[in-house]
């Protein structure tokens, strides 16, 4: 297999792999909304709940962006 069609297919797989992240981190964009709810007390809201979700949303966010640099670090080789 040549080196272009191993990067080509290392690409894709992580393009997949960042489409799964963005949905992920959509959705815990807006579950952390719901959960965020301005018409709620301050006291009455469910923190723990906000804080683990933020702290997913901070990782799945990191992991997205990684993914996307990998991308652009092959696009780069590729010359595209």
């Amino acid at each position: 297999m040549s080196e272009m069609l191993k990067f080509k297919g290392r690409r894709r797989e992580l393009e997949l792999a960042a489409e799964a992240q963005r949905l992920r981190v959509r959705g815990l964009v807006r579950s952390l909304r719901d959960a965020l709810d301005p018409t709620v007390s301050p006291e009455h809201l469910p923190g723990e709940l906000i804080a683990s979700q933020a702290v997913d949303l901070a990782a799945a966010h990191g992991e997205l962006r990684g993914q996307l640099a990998q991308i652009a670090e092959i696009d780069r080789i590729l010359g595209g």
